[in-house]
């Protein structure tokens, strides 16, 4: 069971969260919440995902899902999940707001068309799916094919943009940084 408790010094405004965590340990967290009822929700969701860790049943999806009600139910406001075609629409509004060259405009466009074909009904997952894996098989797809390493280091590129943008905006967490050697 979770409850919420002040800090017995007086050194914060903040409520804490006291949970079971999945091994049995109990912990105190900051909900960084002043607001108690918020607290509450926060110190529930926080021991719910434990509960659900204990019996092997919390997922990615799951937990995402835990955090999308609880910060809805919060803030008002939910998480903003983006599947990778879903992401290349988006980017690329951002990008056409720029108002970039129209000759690069559709370059990119055609890339992010190739690798959504290359991922198939992968292209339907959440962005954060997508490995550094991913991107080397579909150079190493397109290289198959013919195509001059400058084009396959131009693709890699395009597609590096599009997920570093990602990283910067938080939808994704990590991205290693490609190392194209031909």
């Amino acid at each position: 069971m979770a409850i919420v408790v002040t800090d017995s010094g007086n050194r914060s405004p903040f409520w804490y969260a006291c949970f079971t965590t999945a091994d049995g340990r109990r912990l105190k967290r900051s909900t960084k919440e002043a607001n108690l009822s918020k607290a509450k929700i926060i110190a529930e969701t926080l021991q719910r995902a434990e509960d659900m860790a204990a019996e092997r049943t919390l997922t990615s999806v799951r937990a995402c899902d835990l955090l999308n009600d609880v910060l809805q139910r919060v803030s008002g406001e939910g998480l903003r999940v983006f599947t990778v075609k879903e992401w290349f629409d988006h980017f690329a509004k951002q990008k056409n707001a720029n108002r970039r060259a129209r000759k690069r405009r559709c370059a990119t466009s055609r890339m992010h068309e190739e690798f959504l074909a290359f991922l198939g009904p992968r292209a339907n997952l959440n962005i954060a799916a997508i490995t550094q894996k991913d991107i080397l098989d579909f150079r190493d797809q397109r290289e198959a094919k013919g195509l001059a390493p400058v084009t396959l280091n131009l693709g890699v590129t395009v597609l590096s943009a599009a997920f570093n943008a990602a990283l910067g905006q938080g939808h994704i967490r990590v991205i290693r940084r490609l190392k194209i050697i031909c």
